[in-house]
């Protein structure tokens, strides 16, 4: 219980300096949500760089048990999810400088990718396809 409640004011006191950090630094016509997205995902960034040691030192002394493997899948998928489409629609929104509703921004980050997203998606069902054929991937 005691380290829930550490992790808690770790992670309030990281996102509010790392606000603060991001609005000293940030140019004054960059909105607020924008900055408190920033300052989460290097929260994020910063929490890996600092539980990699300890991971380290648990699956070296404990017979090789890898207890933040879900931790570690989270983090990669909520950076991916940051840098390459919540960060393109709020930047591309930023740079226009209209004031748009974010449903036209996804349409907009939509249009602009959808090569990306058809070639992607044809790409990770080859890629099942494939484990499947052999022998990787369990359904």
């Amino acid at each position: 219980m005691h380290a829930l409640i550490a992790l808690a004011v770790y992670t309030l006191l990281a996102n509010v300096g790392l606000y603060h950090i991001v609005a000293h630094y940030a140019m004054k016509i960059v909105p607020v949500p924008t900055k408190a997205l920033l300052s989460f995902s290097l929260f994020c960034c910063l929490t890996a760089v600092v539980l990699t040691p300890l991971d380290l030192y648990q699956s070296i002394h404990d017979n090789h048990v890898y207890p933040l493997t879900n931790f570690w899948r989270f983090l990669y998928w909520i950076s991916f999810l940051f840098g390459y489409v919540i960060f393109v629609v709020i930047s591309e929104k930023d740079r226009v400088g209209e004031s748009r509703s974010f449903l036209e921004s996804w349409v907009d980050f939509y249009r602009q990718r959808a090569v990306l997203f058809v070639g992607g998606g044809i790409a990770a069902i080859v890629l099942v396809v494939v484990l499947l054929w052999k022998g990787a991937l369990q359904v």
